[in-house]
């Protein structure tokens, strides 16, 4: 599926085509260079420094400010939803960024929330943690985005999950339930299970249990593997992802022999093989390969430093 990539540039969609019920979160993560200690040491509270920050520059979009550690300021969005006004408020607010010299600082992460009602029987969630167990390299290549490297410190607060799947699995067929402890003990994984401040019941907390009706403690899937950027067409191609990556999950009909046979040989599986799981259309396929293999220059992804050319409009 690689050939014939390399005069194809992404472009910024007016919608995903995602099912109405398929909801989601942001986390837009930025560097402003006048916002620091110095600046901060005038509030009591970060975050309405943060706050007063943005206001004072003109900001006034419908995205939650907080801030972040290493003096880094957060947009949280509210739900969302695939439609035109989402992507048409995102693209004003990266471009806001931008227009007062907000930058991705090398440690800033990009972390999209997605709803977990998606995924809605034991099966499908074996299929996830399968997907993820197999393929885990391939999907941190492809959020790092227009960079080859991951972000600083992203092994300690992104840390990846492969054998915590292998053993969710293991777990599996001895309880015949899906005990998700090893994620929501610690939100610095790669997949992270953020629980409603609601929750009375610890134990369903840390199970996901049959009769999903009465399981709707774990509101959303975090994902933390992306590099933070504000670049519109990067956080567009991932949303799509990881959200179709959960619906395939729960598609009846997904390959579940070729997913077991692949689980079990794991070498033998290759980046194609995660783009014909999670995708239908052929254009997602194509636009999910372009951001994989970027500008073609093929650096060892974990250690260089260096940035893709555009592959995207």
């Amino acid at each position: 599926m690689k050939e014939n990539l390399e005069d194809f540039y992404i472009p910024y969609r007016k919608t995903l085509d995602l099912p109405k019920n398929v909801t989601f979160g942001l986390e837009v993560e930025f560097k402003m260079d006048p916002f620091n200690d110095s600046y901060k040491s005038n509030f009591i509270d970060e975050d309405n420094a943060a706050r007063v920050f943005m206001k004072d520059i003109g900001y006034g979009y419908n995205y939650d400010v907080e801030c972040e550690i290493n003096d880094h300021i957060e947009l949280v969005s509210p739900v969302l939803t695939d439609n035109d006004k989402t992507w048409e408020e995102l693209d004003n607010i990266l471009t806001f960024i931008k227009n007062n010299d907000g930058y991705y600082s090398g440690k800033c992460g990009a972390h999209i929330h997605v709803g977990k009602h998606i995924i809605n029987d034991i099966d499908s969630w074996l299929n996830f943690f399968k997907l993820w167990y197999i393929f885990e390299d391939d999907i941190f290549r492809f959020t790092n985005g227009e960079n080859y490297k991951l972000r600083q410190n992203a092994q300690f607060n992104s840390r990846k999950i492969d054998n915590i799947c292998r053993i969710i699995i293991n777990d599996y067929k001895l309880l015949k339930e899906i005990d998700v402890s090893y994620l929501t003990k610690n939100k610095y994984n790669c997949i992270n299970f953020p629980a409603s401040l609601d929750c009375k019941n610890t134990d369903e907390l840390l199970m996901i249990k049959g009769n999903f009706k009465d399981n709707n403690i774990l509101n959303t899937v975090e994902f933390r593997s992306p590099n933070g950027t504000i670049n519109p067409v990067i956080w567009q191609e991932n949303v799509n992802f990881f959200t179709k990556l959960m619906l395939s999950c729960a598609n009846k009909n997904l390959d579940k022999e070729r997913l077991e046979y692949l689980y079990n040989n794991k070498s033998l599986a290759n980046v194609d093989d995660l783009v014909s799981f999670v995708f239908e259309d052929e254009f997602d396929k194509k636009c999910f390969l372009r951001q994989y293999y970027k500008d073609f220059s093929n650096p060892d992804f974990k250690f260089s430093d260096e940035r893709s050319m555009p592959f995207w409009k």
